[in-house]
């Protein structure tokens, strides 16, 4: 079925489909928007996070599972496409744009593993970081990649499971978007 809405991929965090009702704040704000596809960052990976700790989902992710995501992504999305992720799903975001998908716009929210990337995509990119995230990227890799960010005050790591902060990400999605049309 084609529409004429946007097309924007959402990407899950490290725990895929698992204590994702978070998620309902950004499908609930943006499908009337967008045409949105909701991917697993574990299934994308090609692996059952189901009855996994978060150490051992990590590992997986680290050791080959991210680069697996990212070309399955690319398999899946033809672009073009607008990308909402959060935390490893960002990476894999990341990865599969310098694989070659057509991404216009993303963003990336938590996506702390970028701070060992060193090559950056074509795309626009809005990176948003809590300003307690202690593994969020340096100051000098946003300075040394050319990139902006948004930090939000007293927030860690899975600031965007608060519905407060998801309606700030929304709205800052919903105005980008509509400046490009």
């Amino acid at each position: 079925m084609s529409t004429n809405k946007p097309r924007l991929a959402i990407i899950s965090d490290l725990w895929g489909t698992r204590g994702t009702e978070w998620v309902e704040y950004y499908l609930q704000s943006l499908k009337p928007t967008y045409d949105v596809a909701f991917y697993d960052s574990c299934m994308l990976a090609g692996f059952d996070c189901t009855n996994l700790q978060e150490e051992e989902i990590h590992g997986k992710m680290v050791a080959g599972g991210i680069e697996a995501a990212a070309a399955r992504l690319l398999e899946q999305e033809k672009g073009p496409v607008d990308i909402l992720a959060f935390s490893v799903g960002g990476t894999i975001a990341w990865k599969a744009m310098l694989l070659g998908l057509t991404v216009g716009s993303v963003y990336l929210v938590s996506s702390t593993r970028l701070r060992y990337e060193t090559s950056k995509p074509e795309a626009k990119i809005y990176l948003t970081y809590g300003e307690a995230d202690e593994y969020r990227p340096s100051e000098e890799w946003f300075e040394e990649l050319g990139l902006e960010h948004i930090l939000i005050k007293h927030e860690g790591h899975t600031l965007y499971r608060k519905e407060s902060n998801a309606r700030r990400i929304c709205e800052q999605i919903k105005g980008k978007q509509a400046l490009q049309v």
